[in-house]
């Protein structure tokens, strides 16, 4: 650590943004929610609902998904010394949130590198249609799903309740 950095906290500011961005941008992390009916989800992350939601069975592919780590939610920014524990910067980040977003029940995975990885085919249980996805976007899906031989693969649609703020998913 540098004597500037100890003397100026704009300086320090500096050194420990720059020490967390190292941090992440060499790791992988892929985020999960285990609740697929959420309507805000569906907003927030399905581009209003023309998205789509892939579901996983992780006991399929236990290498892929053994490193899960539940997400923490609280009003508080996570308390730890940058600098002289930088070995927890990621965990500690990644694993807290705000409190407000606690209805995502968020799951990530943290991968020691950054960049595209494979799981087990037979771990993509379930495609989740939006409520406004296109019939031409359902039929790209289903037609991949073939091709790539994800037979096994369910379909579901989602859509809004009629007497509720909620979503309703049904197999296809």
């Amino acid at each position: 650590m540098s004597d500037s950095a100890l003397k100026n906290p704009t300086d320090l500011k500096s050194l420990i943004e720059t020490s967390k961005d190292s941090a992440f941008n060499k790791r992988g992390v892929l985020c999960l929610s285990k609740v697929p009916d959420n309507i805000l989800m569906w907003s927030h992350y399905a581009s209003d609902h023309k998205g789509f939601v892939l579901g996983f069975d992780l006991e399929e592919d236990l290498e892929f998904f053994v490193s899960t780590l539940n997400v923490r939610y609280d009003a508080n920014y996570p308390s730890i010394s940058y600098l002289k524990h930088p070995e927890k910067i990621v965990d500690s980040c990644v694993r807290t949130k705000h409190i407000g977003w606690s209805y995502e029940e968020e799951v990530r995975i943290v991968k020691p590198n950054a960049g595209p990885y494979n799981f087990n085919k037979k771990a993509l249980s379930k495609v989740i249609f939006g409520c406004r996805m296109s019939d031409k976007d359902k039929s790209l899906i289903t037609d991949l799903l073939k091709k790539h031989s994800y037979i096994h693969t369910q379909c579901y649609q989602a859509k809004t309740s009629t007497s509720q703020y909620k979503i309703e998913i049904s197999e296809i």
